[in-house]
Parts: C-alpha cells; sequence; structure tokens
C-alpha cells in the first residue's frame, strides 16, 4: 500500500534521491543537538488500524497516537496532549469537507500544527485556508520520502514556535523595560553611537523641562553639562571605554539652562554579537539632597565659627578617646595645630594618662563630669584647667563621643594663691596681734605689778629700816644687859642674896633665857636682812616701765630671778650655776627677767619630784650665750614646733595661759637675738639664748 511498484526509469532515480536526502537528514540530526523526536497523532478512517504507518513513525523515534476520526475526541487530544503534528489518514466527502474546514478554524487554527493529509492520487481533497499548515503526501509514497518530509514540517515548526517564543519575549522585555522606565522616578537617556537621544522616560522629561518628543533627536551635550571636563570632546569614547560608571556627580541642564546636580551612572549597550550599540545614562536628581547638604554646611561652618570664637577650650573625642574636633583657643592655649591631634589620642593634652583614663572612665559610668585637670601644653608645661566633660549623643540616643569643655585656671590659681598668702599674713597678723595684746596685757599687768611692788617696797622700806635698826639696837642693849648681870655675880654678895638670885634665875629659866634671846635677835637680822634683799630683788625685777636701753649684769638678772623663786625650787629642786665672764648688755633688763621667770617655772614644773636646773653662761664673739637645762620629763617630738606658738600649752585648763614662751620668743626677737629648743623626751629640755652685746 505504502510503496507501490515502481514506474520506469525516472520513478527509481527519484527514489534513489530521496533514500540519500533521508540518509543525508538523519546523520545530519544524529551530529545535531537540535533534533527533537516530535509527537505525531495519527487519524486513520474509522474502523482501519494505522499499524504499519504508526511502526514506521515509531522506528524512526518520534512518539505516536492514534485515534479515529472523531471531531471531538481530536479537539481534547490536539488542545491537552503535546501534539506536534497530525497526519490525516481520511476520506472526506464534499459535505463532510466543509464541516472538517470549519472545525478546524474553530479548534486547531491557533495550535500552529503541520496538517499532513495523505490521499489517494484521485482524491479530491483539498484544504485551501492560511489559518492552517496544510502538506499532502500521495499514495503510495516512498517510506523515506515520507519521513523526511515529516522531519522537515517538525523541525519547520520548531523553528516557527522558537520565533514566535523569541518574539514573545521581546516584546515582553520591551513591555517591561517600557514600564520600568515609565516608573523610574530617576532619569534615564538611551543614546545611540554618536550620542543622539533615542528615548528618554517621563522623569528625564519633568526634571529637565522638556516634552519627549523635544529631546529626542538631540545631542547628549544638550541636556549634560561637559563645559568642566578638558576632554569634553573625548567623553563618549570615554564613555564606552569605561563600559560602566557608578555615581559619579554630575550636572544637567533644564530646558532653560538651569544647573541640576545629578549622581551619574552608565553602561554601554551591545547586541548579542557583543557590538556596540549606546549607552544607558541614569541620572538621580540630588538638587533637594545638595540644598540640604548646603544649609548643613552652613549650619556647620556657623557651629565651628561659634566653637572657634569661644574662650574655651573644646576638644571633641570618639569613645575610644581619640581627637576628633580642636578649636582655636585650644590650639592657641595647648600650641598644636589641628593636624597635629586629630586622631590622637587625648593623653597628648594631659599630664598623665592616668588622668585621661580615669576622665574616660567617670564619664562611660556617669556621663558628666566636672573636675580640676592637668593639662600639659606641646612645650612641655603643666596648665591648670577645669573641665566640663559630657557624652555627645546622636538622633537615635547612642552615645558617639565626648566634648570636653575646659577653662584654663592658671590666673585664678595664681589668685588664689595670693588670696591664701593674704589670708596667712592676716592669720599671722591676727596671732601677732593676740600675742602683742597678750603681752601688752602682760607687761601692764607686770607694770601695775611693779608699780604696786615699788609702792609696797617704799612702804615696807621705812618700817623695815625702823625694825632693822631697832633689831640692831636690841641686840646691842641685850648683850648689855648680859654683860651687866654677869658682871654683878662676880660680887661678894651675902649668901642670902646670892640664894636668892639663883632662887629667882633657876625660876625664870634664866640661862635658857639667854642663850634663847639671843638666837631670837640673831635670826630676826637675818629674816630682816632677807626681806632687805627680797625688796631689792622686788624692786629690781619691776622695772617694766624701763623704755630705754640699760647695761645689764645677765648673771645678776638670773640671780634675781631666781631670788623671787627660792618657794619655788625649794627642798625639791637644785639649782647648778655655772656663770662665765660676762660683759654687760646692752638690753631692756625688766623685760629679759621676765624671759628667765618664764623659762625657770617651766623648767620647774616639767621635774616631777626632784630634780636638777642647770644654768650656764658663756661670751660667744659679740654675744652671750645663756642655756637654761631641766632634768624634766622633756617635750614629745610632735609638738616642739608647737611651743613657741600663742595660746598653746600642755598644762591642764587653768594651770597655764600658753603665752609664757610665746611672749619669751617675742622678747628674745625684740633684742635681736634669738631662742631655741632641744629636747630629749623623758631626758630633759634645754633652751638657749643668744643675745647680742649691743642689739
Amino acid at each position: 500500500m505504502f510503496c507501490g511498484s515502481p514506474e520506469g526509469h525516472g520513478r527509481l532515480l527519484i527514489k534513489n534521491r530521496n533514500i540519500l536526502l533521508y540518509q543525508h537528514f538523519m546523520e545530519k540530526n544524529e551530529q545535531s543537538t537540535v533534533f527533537k523526536n516530535g509527537h505525531i497523532l495519527i487519524v486513520p478512517e474509522k474502523g482501519e488500524n494505522p499499524y504499519l504507518l504508526s511502526a514506521m513513525l515509531t522506528e524512526a523515534g518520534y512518539d505516536v497516537s492514534c485515534k479515529e476520526k472523531n471531531l471531538l475526541s481530536l479537539k481534547t487530544d490536539a488542545s491537552a496532549s503535546n501534539i506536534d503534528l497530525i497526519v490525516f489518514d481520511i476520506t472526506l466527502n464534499e459535505s463532510e469537507n466543509s464541516a472538517f474546514l470549519d472545525f478546524l478554524k474553530k479548534n486547531l487554527a491557533a495550535e500552529n500544527l503541520p496538517l499532513v493529509f495523505l490521499k489517494e492520487r484521485s482524491d479530491n481533497m483539498i484544504i485551501n485556508d492560511r489559518a492552517f499548515r496544510t502538506y499532502y503526501i500521495n499514495k503510495p509514497f516512498d517510506k523515506q520520502e515520507f519521513l523526511l518530509r515529516i522531519h522537515t514540517l517538525l523541525q519547520f515548526k520548531y523553528e516557527i514556535d522558537d520565533l514566535k517564543e523569541e518574539c514573545c519575549r521581546h516584546k515582553n522585555l520591551f513591555i517591561t523595560q517600557c514600564s520600568i522606565m515609565k516608573s523610574l522616578t530617576d532619569s534615564m537617556i538611551i543614546i545611540s553611537k554618536d550620542g543622539t537621544i533615542q528615548k528618554v522616560n517621563e522623569a528625564t522629561c519633568k526634571m529637565l523641562h522638556y516634552n519627549e518628543q523635544e529631546l529626542l533627536g538631540k545631542h547628549i551635550d544638550t541636556v549634560i553639562d561637559l563645559s568642566d571636563l578638558f576632554f569634553r570632546n573625548e567623553w563618549m569614547r570615554y564613555l564606552v571605554k569605561m563600559e560602566t560608571i557608578e555615581d559619579v556627580e554630575r550636572t544637567y541642564l533644564t530646558k532653560s539652562g538651569e544647573k541640576v546636580p545629578v549622581i551619574f551612572s552608565s553602561s554601554t549597550v551591545r547586541n548579542s554579537e557583543g557590538h556596540f550599540e549606546g549607552i544607558t545614562c541614569m541620572a538621580h536628581d540630588i538638587s533637594a539632597r545638595k540644598r540640604v547638604e548646603n544649609e548643613l554646611n552652613k549650619a556647620q561652618k556657623y557651629a565651628q565659627s561659634l566653637i572657634d570664637c569661644s574662650l574655651d577650650l573644646i576638644v571633641a573625642t570618639d569613645l575610644k578617646g581619640r581627637i576628633t574636633e580642636f578649636n582655636k583657643s585650644a590650639q592657641k592655649t595647648f600650641g598644636y595645630n589641628i593636624e597635629d591631634v586629630v586622631g590622637k589620642d587625648i593623653e597628648i593634652i594631659f599630664y598623665e594618662a592616668p588622668e585621661a583614663k580615669n576622665l574616660l572612665h567617670e564619664l562611660n559610668e556617669r556621663g558628666r563630669v566636672n573636675k580640676e585637670i592637668r593639662g600639659r601644653i606641646s612645650s612641655g608645661e603643666i596648665l591648670p584647667l577645669y573641665t566640663s566633660a559630657s557624652s555627645l549623643i546622636d538622633s537615635n540616643g547612642e552615645r558617639i563621643g565626648y566634648l570636653h569643655v575646659s577653662h584654663d585656671i592658671t590666673e585664678l590659681k595664681k589668685a588664689e594663691l595670693i588670696k591664701e598668702n593674704l589670708i596667712k599674713q592676716l592669720q599671722d597678723k591676727n596671732e601677732e596681734l593676740k600675742a602683742s595684746q597678750t603681752q601688752l596685757i602682760q607687761s601692764e599687768k607686770m607694770a601695775a605689778i611693779g608699780q604696786l611692788a615699788a609702792g609696797i617696797v617704799h612702804e615696807i622700806n621705812n618700817p623695815l629700816g625702823f625694825v632693822s635698826s631697832g633689831m640692831g639696837n636690841l641686840g646691842k642693849f641685850f648683850k648689855r644687859i648680859i654683860d651687866f648681870i654677869e658682871k654683878h655675880e662676880t660680887f661678894q654678895l651675902p649668901p642670902d642674896i646670892i640664894k636668892e638670885i639663883e632662887k629667882e634665875k633657876e625660876r625664870i629659866n634664866y640661862d635658857y633665857l639667854k642663850t634663847r634671846v639671843g638666837e631670837i635677835i640673831e635670826n630676826s637680822k637675818i629674816g630682816i636682812n632677807r626681806m632687805k634683799e627680797i625688796i631689792l630683788d622686788l624692786k629690781t625685777f619691776s622695772r617694766v616701765d624701763a623704755s630705754e636701753l640699760t647695761e645689764t649684769d645677765i648673771n645678776g638678772s638670773i640671780d634675781t630671778t631666781l631670788g623671787l623663786l627660792i618657794h619655788e625650787f625649794k627642798n625639791r629642786v637644785e639649782i647648778v650655776k655655772e656663770y662665765g665672764n660676762l660683759p654687760l648688755v646692752s638690753c631692756y633688763s625688766a623685760r629679759l627677767n621676765q624671759v628667765f621667770m618664764n623659762l625657770f617655772i617651766n623648767a620647774s614644773h616639767a621635774i616631777d619630784g626632784k630634780g636638777v636646773i642647770k644654768i650656764r653662761t658663756s661670751k660667744e664673739k659679740e654675744s652671750v650665750r645663756i642655756d637654761i637645762s631641766d632634768s624634766g620629763k622633756g617635750i614629745p617630738e610632735d609638738i616642739k614646733s608647737k611651743v613657741f606658738e600663742p595660746f598653746f600649752t600642755t598644762k591642764p585648763v587653768g594651770k597655764g595661759t600658753g603665752f609664757g614662751l610665746s611672749i619669751s620668743a617675742e622678747i628674745i626677737k625684740e633684742h635681736g637675738g634669738t631662742i631655741l629648743l632641744d629636747s630629749i623626751e623623758n631626758k630633759g629640755t634645754t633652751f638657749t639664748i643668744t643675745l647680742p652685746l649691743n642689739p
């Protein structure tokens, strides 16, 4: 049925040619990766079995399905199954031909399926409609020729399908690109090889105040300001050479010539073969950002001018203590330029590193610190500063660094030092005034006592003279009486009278009275003489009103003072004198007596029980030296420096005023001398006085 019998030599040649073509295509398909087995649907006459046709196509590598001539099932299989080609082995009469054509138009025209009809040579079935790709093969046919036709039709279908798919893809891509260009808020311009504008989006027109038609065909330098580029004429070549340019600042020009700052990017457009076709230019309008940046720059410059105009030393650091800001006052004071310190640790302007670390530690804990620190200028000189440091917080509330605002307090420190010195001087003067006042009071007391003593001496002196004179006469008279009685005892008296006299002498205890009265008279003379000495010492000691220097015997003054203190030393303190041969000293003798009195009394009070006070005098060049030592308990080391201070005393309340030694020191100072202390605890104390011969 399919092969038929050969009719003549020409038919054989055609057959051989088809065999060769088939073999050629099969070899080509075996070597090509494009070859694709198709799915073929065979539609036979109702009741017929297309086994041979199906076997031939299956053997050729195709997937084969068979359906009888049923229009409903044919529609379903052609639409639902992956059918690539339909082979009809049917016969249609004229009435069926029209109905079948309508069915194909309605159901299979959109499927792009090749329709192959096998017909007898005498069959008049012809479907001639542009809606279909119909092919006819007369029966009987050659197997190789048939398979070649089927293969060719399928390959043609695949190529058409690929072409449609490619067209659809390009169409979708174009639609997508147009949609993207339309939806872009940034400017997009596509230019050709020569720089002519080929396409612009709405954002470009809106930004540059053009309509699309006004821009198309213009050169790109119409909208991009290239005046600042020295290679303006080579700009297109530069864009092509760079392939891609990303995020550079350029300036676009509006229709009115106004400049618009943009962030510019470009990339070359190449075809599938890699040939240059054009350039896509993208631009983001940064006018608003530039305005904000300008305002921010103005604000920053204003803030910087405020910082630089400040007389305070303003230093900002990051969280690690590295300097980020250093105002002009800080530069001038510390002696560094801002370039010298930015990025360096703040320790560079601190006297010691621990101070900086401690300050940062306190800031981390408390967020704000006010304290005095020690700065260090470039020369190494130390600078006292008062610093107020606080945290720098960003808009998110995060700590980003620290701000140090410092004042140079050098002058303040100097003023404080002057103030402290003045206060100290005032306190010293106040103490001196108190001491002087106390000394004056003491002197006035001594003067009053002296005046009183002088009055008493004057008043006592006369009666004492009478008593002294009377006591002398009494001694003489008593001696005469005794001499008279003893002389009468040598006379020869009657025995009875002698007896009466002896009896009377015995009654009055004559021998005792004679001895005792004589002793009383002698003791009274001694007492009267002692009273005379006391009155004389008191008279000498109490000369506090003497305002002129007098030539004084220092040894005599010491003895005078000791004479007044016999009651203080009696039976308890031994006085040891080692007097040197001293010249007379020009001094206020009464005031020196007061010094000696204070030292002797203190020495006596320092001795518990019995002890020794040793007094040694000597001449040294143009001065005299007096050493007064005691064997008392000594003075503790921690209070030695205080013993000459007013109001200082180690005696119980009510026992001492604290002025004795301070007044003594002032008196010695008035004489141009010195008084020194040397004491060993539990061993004793020595006061050494040096007085110039002529103050």
